[in-house]
């Protein structure tokens, strides 16, 4: 199995203990590098294995970053769930526990999923989430439960992210 560190431990103890609260939204704040996309997964992992039948949505911008973390969701959540992709390549709509979304492609085919359609939305690169480019995809989809990660939660155009997902549930800067 993948080595989970301390830190990664107390960040997934934060996310449970969000929800236990009744938050349905979490901000995470975490340096590059400390594995950030293992704990959502294998938070995840947990929530499905709570609540059977729950789809899960992870958007991001980039391509790479959307494959990477499709492997990290993989080995962590392994093939009782089942993954897809929803890019301007490839298109997974409706049969997927994981759909791995970019927001371009979100952006101009989010009407072709119900807006309760997941529900748990991760959102990487978190600090985007206020840009134009972001936001109605966020500001559409209801989930019970949305996560946010970021390593630089503090924007420069002065925009609080925060009015999305609330404040930090767990701060590891380097």
């Amino acid at each position: 199995g993948l080595e989970v560190r301390d830190e990664q431990l107390r960040c997934l103890d934060s996310l449970y203990d969000a929800r236990l609260q009744g938050r349905d939204r979490a901000l995470i704040h975490m340096a590059t590098g400390l594995g950030k996309t293992t704990v959502i997964a294998a938070d995840v992992k947990r929530y499905i294995f709570e609540n059977p039948g729950t789809r899960v949505l992870f958007l991001c911008h980039q391509n790479d970053i959307l494959q990477q973390a499709r492997t990290t969701f993989e080995q962590i959540i392994g093939n009782d769930s089942t993954f897809g992709e929803f890019t301007g390549e490839s298109q997974d709509y409706h049969e997927v526990t994981c759909l791995f979304a970019s927001f371009q492609a979100m952006r101009n085919w989010r009407e072709a999923f119900l807006t309760d359609e997941f529900q748990y939305i991760v959102v990487d690169e978190g600090h985007h989430g206020k840009a134009p480019t972001y936001e109605p995809t966020l500001v559409y989809f209801k989930p019970n439960f949305m996560v946010a990660m970021t390593a630089t939660p503090d924007r420069h155009d002065t925009k609080d992210i925060r009015e999305i997902f609330g404040d930090e549930v767990f701060k590891l800067p380097l």
